[in-house]
């Protein structure tokens, strides 16, 4: 990816690039930007994301979004939260629309802390006997994520960690 800073505000870039204010998103193939205001950063993403066959371009596979972002540094360490909205398509039919919270922060000394979390807000109902599809808007929890991490000796760092990801169904990419 080329990055290119108009100032220390506003950044973009341009090419595949996983951004860390959405680590659960993956890769973007396309344009990211983002601005700052002081601890605020507010983000764009468009663009597609890779093949879910082989990683390489897919054209098909458009996806955009938007965050917000909070930065705090104290003495002591840092914090860091996203909250974001992401579209996923294929063939532009909505393919995936989600909810993102991501938080991390190390406030204590040698204590670490991610999590993350994933609320569906996009899924289609079979309407039966007529075999109809229904779009249903309504959040649906899909990913739970939290990690911690204690460094005990520079050489020596304990983890544990806890995942309840759900099955993601991408309406159309599998769709057969």
């Amino acid at each position: 990816a080329l990055n290119y800073a108009f100032n220390k505000n506003n950044v973009i870039s341009v090419g595949r690039k996983i951004n860390p204010r959405l680590s659960s998103v993956g890769a973007v193939d396309g344009l990211q930007y983002e601005t700052r205001f002081k601890s605020l950063s507010v983000g764009l993403i468009a663009g597609t994301r890779p093949d879910y066959l082989n990683y390489s371009f897919n054209a098909d596979l458009v996806q955009y979004g938007g965050y917000l972002g909070h930065d705090y540094t104290a003495k002591n360490g840092y914090m860091q939260s996203t909250m974001a909205i992401v579209e996923q398509q294929n063939n532009g039919n909505t393919d995936r629309r989600f909810a993102y919270f991501q938080h991390s922060n190390s406030l204590i000394k040698n204590l670490y802390f991610f999590g993350s979390v994933e609320f569906d807000l996009y899924n289609k109902v079979m309407n039966e006997p007529e075999n109809t599809l229904t779009q249903n808007n309504s959040p649906d929890l899909s990913n739970l994520y939290v990690s911690l991490r204690y460094k005990v000796v520079k050489q020596l760092s304990l983890s544990l960690s806890y995942s309840a990801r759900k099955n993601i169904i991408y309406y159309e990419t599998y769709k057969d």
